[in-house]
C-alpha cells in the first residue's frame, strides 16, 4: 500500500469503537504462544472500548494523545502516548509510548513505524526528551521492530498477568524523521 494511502490523525470518539477491534485482532495475532490463550481469548472489543472512549471523552491532551492511521476512511491503526506512567522515571521529561496497534492485515506496510514516528514527533512537541515503551519478552517480532528504528533495551523489566515485558528507551533530542529515535 502506498504511504500516501494512509493518513495520520487525531483519534476521535468516533474511532473508539474500531480502536478496540485493532487492540484486540493486534493481540490475539502478535501473541499468541506467548500469552496464554485463556486470555487471548477472552479479550472482547466491546469490553477493551472503554479504554479509549474514557480518555477521549477526557479530552486531557496533556495526559495522552491518540493517533490513528486511516486507509479508505477506516482506522487501521493507532498509537497513545503521553508522560511515563514509571514511577522510577521523571514524567517531566520521560514520555511513553503506551500502546501502538495495527490491523494484522496491515503489518509490514510501513504504518506501525508512521504511527510511531508520530507519537515520537508529539512526544518531542509535548516536551520530552527520552521516550519509553513496554514490550513483551518473547515478542521477537516487537522487539525486532523497536530496535530496528533505534530503541535499546534499558534494563527495566516486570510482568503483565504473569508475561515477562521489558522497556525498551530512546532519546528524543536527536529523533530521525526516518528511521526513528537516537540512542
Amino acid at each position: 500500500m502506498p504511504e500516501a494511502a494512509v493518513r495520520l490523525r487525531p483519534a476521535t470518539m468516533a474511532d473508539a469503537a474500531a480502536m478496540a477491534e485493532i487492540h484486540v485482532g493486534a493481540w490475539q495475532t502478535a501473541f499468541r504462544g506467548i500469552v496464554p490463550d485463556e486470555l487471548l481469548n477472552a479479550l472482547r472489543p466491546e469490553e477493551i472500548v472503554v479504554r479509549y472512549r474514557e480518555p477521549l471523552a477526557a479530552n486531557d491532551a496533556a495526559a495522552q494523545r491518540f493517533i490513528v492511521a486511516v486507509s479508505d476512511r477506516a482506522v487501521i491503526g493507532l498509537v497513545r502516548c503521553g508522560a511515563t506512567r514509571d514511577g522510577d522515571e521523571g514524567p517531566a521529561c520521560v514520555g511513553e509510548v503506551r500502546s501502538l496497534y495495527v490491523r494484522p492485515t496491515y503489518w509490514r506496510q510501513g504504518v506501525g513505524r508512521r504511527l510511531l514516528h508520530a507519537a515520537i514527533e508529539q512526544l518531542v512537541a509535548d516536551g520530552f526528551d527520552t521516550a519509553t515503551l513496554w514490550t513483551l519478552t518473547a515478542s521477537k517480532q516487537a522487539r525486532a521492530f523497536y530496535e530496528a528504528l533505534g530503541w535499546r533495551l534499558d534494563g527495566a523489566v516486570t510482568e503483565w498477568e504473569g508475561v515477562p515485558r521489558v522497556r525498551y528507551r530512546a532519546q528524543l533530542s536527536a529523533a530521525d524523521p526516518v528511521a526513528g529515535p537516537a540512542t
